[in-house]
């Protein structure tokens, strides 16, 4: 379940979203961190490149690089409200919602070195009184990460895979960036989407916590050693 405690409510894309989530490992990311070893602290350069650029971050207070939109991130952007709503209706559930209804997006700072923000938090109540456990402080959501992809073979080597390890040969950075939610929002099951409306169907991918209990192990093991990593560069940088 999700606590309510890391639940930030900027906007995404906003200079606020943007400002808490410097220097924090993020779901989108995170596949850069993953290699042969990184479960015990063995990092490609293309994680110590990344990890290096947080710990940038956190000594500057500015970006390691500025936001960079394509034309196929912003027909994503703009076909996610409907791609949920697909998504939502083949499922039989329900987004949370922000002010804007087509705004699904809430930013999880699982702590000061790590967050996420899914596409929506999925629950199959519409009460939202049914949302809460028994102590009013934790959510029954289940994090979704949707993809939108313009350029039709994107869309058919995404829509090829019908389970989570065909995901991760195909795209490993998205299979890890639903791992990633799962955790962040102590979720035992997420969702994964590619749609594409000039296809007659989209293609759901179900993660399941206790079938990927190898994958599971292997992001702790690297969460772990990457804020490991991350603050011994920092105090390498302050001269501590």
């Amino acid at each position: 379940m999700l606590e309510l405690s890391k639940i930030s409510h900027s906007s995404v894309y906003t200079e606020d979203w943007i400002i808490q989530r410097l220097g924090k490992i993020t779901a989108s990311q995170f596949g850069k961190l993953i290699g042969d070893k990184s479960e015990v602290g063995i990092f490609t350069k293309t994680a110590i490149t990344y990890i290096e650029g947080l710990a940038g971050e956190i000594v500057t207070g500015k970006r390691a690089q500025e936001e960079i939109f394509t034309n196929s991130m912003d027909y994503g952007n703009a076909m996610e409200p409907e791609c949920i709503d697909y998504f939502c209706e083949k499922l039989g559930m329900y987004p949370l919602r922000n002010v804007d209804a087509n705004d699904t997006h809430r930013l999880i700072i699982n702590d000061e070195h790590s967050g996420c923000t899914p596409d929506a938090l999925l629950s199959k109540y519409q009460d939202a009184n049914k949302l809460f456990d028994e102590t009013g402080t934790k959510l029954k959501v289940i994090p979704f990460e949707g993809k939108c992809p313009p350029v039709h073979h994107r869309f058919i080597k995404l829509y090829k895979c019908v389970t989570p390890i065909q995901l991760k040969h195909t795209e490993p950075i998205y299979f890890w960036q639903v791992i990633t939610q799962m955790s962040f929002c102590g979720s035992i099951i997420g969702y994964f989407g590619a749609y594409n409306p000039l296809f007659p169907n989209g293609r759901l991918i179900e993660f399941r916590q206790a079938e990927l209990m190898d994958e599971f192990k292997k992001f702790n093991g690297t969460l772990l050693h990457a804020k490991i990593e991350l603050e011994k560069t920092v105090k390498l940088l302050n001269n501590i």
